[in-house]
């Protein structure tokens, strides 16, 4: 298992020049252990 810091990985988002940046954060199901989970949203800005 990989555990990154949520701070890193927006970072790393807006470093990269993502745009429109959204974050949802989720705790763990029943079968996943203690993890929370992070999903980043973010599109590549047009031209």
């Amino acid at each position: 298992m990989v555990e990154h810091d949520q701070s890193d990985v927006l970072a790393a988002v807006a470093s990269a020049g993502m745009a429109d940046v959204e974050w949802y954060r989720r705790g763990p199901l029943p079968h996943e252990g203690a993890a929370e989970h992070l999903y980043v949203l973010a599109r590549k800005p047009v031209g």
